[in-house]
């Protein structure tokens, strides 16, 4: 193994569990439960099926795009 091999593979091996560090600590999107927001007229409802896709039902369309903004949100990780 050279010189530059022998340095650069602990880096990656730190590098790799910082990052995995990370992201197990950030927050996970609440998915159960009510949250109340302001920013919609009517209630809007966000469900999940048995692969945690999201549905959204709504009255209007202003508030499902609302909630699927907020789902996006929710989703982005550390983003």
């Amino acid at each position: 193994m050279d010189l530059k091999a022998a340095f650069l593979y602990p880096a990656a091996q730190q590098l790799a569990k910082f990052a995995v560090h990370a992201i197990s600590r950030t927050r996970r999107p609440k998915i159960k439960g009510t949250v109340q927001i302001q920013g919609i007229r009517e209630p809007v409802e966000i469900l999940r099926d048995r692969w945690s896709v999201p549905h959204i039902y709504a009255k209007t369309a202003v508030d499902a795009v609302f909630g699927q903004g907020y789902v996006h949100a929710q989703e982005r990780l550390w983003q």
